[in-house]
């Protein structure tokens, strides 16, 4: 009976120590990735990028995204625009939508000095991260429809076709 109890306990415990060999390298990066976000969250930037890094790197595209919004913000360095840039296209690249709505937001507000105002391009990217199913998308692209008609239909013709959009959504 004792020797009973002992491996039941055993199967309980064991999976709560799981060895780090036995872990996908999915897990390993999303664990890397959450490690990341909090030392961002906590202020350490040198861990933050540590950890984010070897994984943008390696082409996560969620490590990829969030090096580039530290660029972007000048946290744990100077603001660098460029930089962030390169970080988000390369997520964009994998159909990152968080990274697409970035690009668009940069492009459609510029950064004062080397990246200029690109309403087309910005339109791009919004679509992008719209139909990829970014909610923040989906709604920039319905006021840009709003707000600048003529741009956004010479891009996209159909866009009334999309299943997500509806000039009602944005008036709510």
């Amino acid at each position: 009976m004792k020797r009973r109890t002992l491996l039941v306990l055993l199967f309980c415990i064991l999976p709560l120590s799981v060895p780090a060999w036995i872990m996908t390298s999915e897990t390993r990066d999303q664990l890397s990735i959450e490690a990341g976000i909090e030392a961002i969250k906590s202020g350490n930037y040198d861990e933050a990028f540590n950890q984010l890094i070897p994984l943008a790197k390696d082409g996560n595209p969620e490590a990829r995204y969030n090096i580039g919004w530290l660029y972007a913000n000048g946290i744990g360095g100077k603001v660098d625009v460029p930089t962030a840039i390169y970080w988000w296209e390369k997520a964009a690249a994998s159909n990152h939508a968080p990274s697409q709505f970035s690009l668009g937001m940069i492009y459609l507000t510029g950064d004062g000095k080397s990246i200029k105002k690109n309403v087309p391009e910005a339109i791009h990217w919004h679509m992008r991260s719209a139909r990829n199913g970014y909610d923040e998308g989906r709604e920039m692209m319905r006021q840009l429809y709003r707000t600048r008609k003529g741009t956004v239909l010479k891009l996209y013709p159909d866009i009334a076709g999309e299943p997500w959009f509806s000039k009602k959504k944005s008036a709510e």
